[in-house]
């Protein structure tokens, strides 16, 4: 068999190159380790040494001023006795001496059984420890010297002439015998700690040789022929590491701050304004109360959206298409902005194209929230001029369709009506500051910010970054052009597919199948039975926000402020309650912790608990369904959807129905709203 020419040679030379690579790797990674090993050894000495040296030093300090202290108890003890009982000076040097003697006792005690709060280990060396408890006895010494001080400072104390027999022991011991082995223990103590420290010294210096020689090996070896490779991969796994972490940093604390710091006091300002009996309003505080109602909303619905933002990442973030009149949709958002433009004395416009269709299948409110993002943008960065709003319809794509949608009485045998796909242009223009060429191409870059104005605002890097990621997910494009000084112009391109006018008249006279609860409407209808629901909130805002829901929904809140509340109350009538409604994050007893009570004192008799917070993290709600909460309210509470469960639980309780504290009827299921 022929061979072609260099055939062979090449597999040899790729097998040659293959086991060279091999080879690289297993001496790099066995040199990797012995330097890990070398420098961990190191470290763990110098360490070691370094605290040692630190410790006896202090240890050092502290037997020096034993001598001292000593001879300063003497000293003050002499002075005493010299001292009129009751004279100022008498009391002084009382006080100095008991401060003293104190002192002398604790660093005694300290030095031969350990002080933490001194930093004393009471660890003793063989030679320290024969001192201290041996031939010299320093211990029993010192325990005497205190004696005799303790006794003489009772004697002053009262008021009695100081003894001359225990003072006379005391200068005794404080001038020969106890001053003697005192320094006896410093010079111990001084002689320990410098053999220890020449011991690390000298096995350091041996690590140290060693790291040199295998560094020097290493660069023979492996670094000099792999150095550019090596180098280029570190640095990469550098940058990519530290921007992983970075990006995981400030997403975990936007998040977070979204999920629990907005969610509550949104909850309260939403569900308060729903509250508001419309009817003693003026007109024109009505049409207020209604932008503020839209404005909430939007809000809430944003920040479910910005919490979702991790799923961009993943290709998770979803839109939800329905008929939806668009122009309907500009001109609420449009009045949801208007407010703010006024209030910088702008002029807000919304040209709209006249051959627009009169419905297309959208997300409406992804449509809302990318025109929120742009405008929002341009009325931050515009002090004068205009902010404009266009929407043009480009035409239909040739040759495109949109899908099919069932025909109004839902039937599909035909297919459905076909949808033709249309294309949309959503403009915003402003009169701003404009943005150069640098700023427009880091204008979308998540987390990212840079000054605009002279004023310092700065861009929303988060809201521009999910603002072009719900365009792409549309399937459009979106375009900036922009001059500073003089404005921008940002043009968002989306394909719509057209909706029949029939299936849109079918849909106002109520003909199409489906339909929802009004988002501003706080109760969904009553079930005809009561439920007895005990609700643990500490936040007095949301909990009365609750009480007033519920009660207006038909059925009898219990209110509680803790978790140790909610349980008291449920286990002194355990069968009153249907429904408990569990905030998290409370006081003296929180929301999970309550459940375990509850579950460990019940055992399995208590009703559905259902999770109510501000937590929406996917990771938070399936960590709740795993601790057993029958089901996951999340915060702003959505009170229409809210009453629908209520009743939808007590219609199962109701006679003949279910009765039981699991299955979908009882809200047993870990589903989520809000």
């Amino acid at each position: 068999m022929h061979t072609p020419p260099g055939r062979f040679d090449a597999d040899t030379s790729s097998q040659a190159d293959a086991g060279a690579v091999r080879s690289l790797n297993r001496r790099y990674i066995v040199a990797l380790l012995l330097v890990a090993a070398l420098a961990i050894a190191a470290f763990a000495v110098l360490t070691s040494a370094m605290i040692a040296e630190a410790d006896r030093s202090h240890v050092i300090n502290v037997a020096g001023r034993q001598r001292m202290l000593s001879q300063r108890i003497a000293l003050f003890a002499t002075r005493l006795a010299e001292l009129e009982p009751g004279r100022p000076a008498h009391a002084e040097n009382l006080g100095v001496l008991r401060e003293t003697v104190s002192l002398f006792e604790r660093s005694h005690m300290g030095l031969t059984m350990g002080d933490r709060d001194m930093g004393l280990s009471g660890h003793l060396s063989p030679v320290e420890r024969e001192i201290y408890y041996g031939t010299p006895d320093l211990d029993r010494l010192s325990l005497r010297y205190i004696a005799l001080a303790r006794t003489i400072i009772d004697e002053a104390t009262a008021e009695r002439p100081v003894p001359a027999a225990e003072l006379a022991d005391l200068n005794a011991l404080a001038a020969s015998t106890l001053l003697v082995f005192l320094d006896q223990a410093v010079n111990a103590f001084d002689i320990g700690g410098t053999s220890a420290i020449s011991r690390m010294i000298w096995i350091e210096a041996g690590i140290f040789a060693a790291l040199l020689l295998l560094l020097v090996a290493e660069a023979v070896f492996i670094f000099r022929p792999a150095a550019t490779t090596v180098t280029d991969a570190l640095r990469k796994q550098t940058e990519a590491r530290l921007q992983a972490e970075r990006m995981a940093r400030m997403r975990r604390e936007l998040l977070a701050t979204m999920s629990h710091e907005l969610r509550t006091p949104l909850y309260g300002l939403i569900g308060h304004m729903d509250l508001i009996d419309r009817s003693k309003l003026s007109a024109e505080d009505t049409e207020h109360m209604d932008l503020a109602v839209k404005s909430g909303e939007l809000l809430k619905k944003t920040v479910n959206t910005v919490l979702d933002f991790s799923a961009l990442e993943t290709g998770k973030l979803s839109v939800s298409p329905q008929i939806t009149d668009l122009v309907k949709v500009m001109r609420d958002t449009a009045d949801i902005l208007r407010p703010r433009a006024e209030a910088k004395k702008l002029e807000l416009r919304l040209d709209l194209d006249e051959s627009l269709p009169a419905a297309v299948m959208t997300d409406p409110l992804r449509i809302q929230q990318i025109v929120m993002n742009l405008a929002g943008n341009s009325i931050k960065f515009t002090n004068e001029g205009a902010i404009i709003l266009t929407v043009r319809d480009l035409g239909a794509e040739e040759g495109a369709v949109g899908g099919v949608i069932a025909a109004a009485n839902g039937d599909t045998a035909d297919g459905g009506a076909l949808l033709t796909m249309r294309r949309v242009a959503l403009v915003v223009q402003d009169t701003g500051h404009g943005m150069d060429d640098a700023q427009v191409a880091t204008i979308f870059d998540a987390f990212t910010t840079f000054a605009r104005s002279e004023a310092g605002a700065e861009s929303t890097g988060l809201g521009m970054a999910i603002t072009q990621q719900i365009v792409q997910l549309m399937g459009g494009h979106i375009d900036i052009d922009s001059t500073p000084g003089q404005g921008t112009v940002i043009t968002v391109t989306l394909p719509l597919p057209e909706v029949p006018a029939q299936i849109v008249a079918d849909q106002a006279a109520g003909k199409t199948e489906g339909g929802t609860v009004p988002a501003n409407h706080a109760v969904a209808g009553k079930s005809g039975t009561a439920l007895e629901c005990l609700i643990a909130e500490d936040n007095p805002i949301n909990a009365q926000l609750l009480q007033k829901n519920i009660l207006k929904m038909g059925h009898i809140p219990t209110m509680v402020g803790n978790g140790e509340e909610a349980c008291q109350t449920l286990f002194s009538d355990p069968d009153r309650f249907q429904v408990i409604l569990m905030d998290i994050h409370m006081p003296v007893l929180d929301g999970e912790m309550a459940l375990e009570r509850i579950q460990s004192q019940l055992r399995g008799r208590q009703p559905p608990i259902w999770a109510c917070t501000a937590n929406a993290l996917p990771e938070d709600i399936k960590r709740y369904r795993e601790l057993g909460f029958a089901a996951i309210v999340t915060k702003p509470i959505d009170m229409a959807e809210l009453a629908v469960r209520l009743n939808r639980l007590a219609e199962s309780t109701a006679p003949g129905g279910l009765k039981t504290a699991g299955g979908p009827e009882t809200g047993n299921t870990p589903d989520t709203q809000g």
